[in-house]
């Protein structure tokens, strides 16, 4: 997917520019009800981001979410990302 490739070129350009990358999976990451999908998807896409990141000595910026409920997957993602790729 043309998309998935793009993710990985922006971390090449942040990390050649200097640069720190932005990640979110939505401000509205609901985990139950119609939006759970996207949410997880959007999840999904925040593990990949990260671990590129990571692994190619970029920082990462996680902005906070406005619900409540996805805030410890957030955060277990990057921890999982993190002690996996350092």
């Amino acid at each position: 997917m043309s998309q998935v490739d793009a993710i990985s070129d922006v971390v090449d350009k942040a990390v050649e520019e200097g640069k720190p990358i932005y990640i979110s999976p939505g401000d509205q990451a609901y985990l139950s009800g119609m939006y759970a999908n996207m949410t997880i998807t959007g999840m999904n896409v925040l593990r990949y981001t990260t671990r590129l990141a990571i692994q190619r000595g970029d920082e990462s910026h996680i902005p906070d979410s406005s619900q409540p409920e996805s805030l410890p997957l957030i955060d277990g993602i990057f921890k999982e990302v993190a002690v996996a790729e350092w």
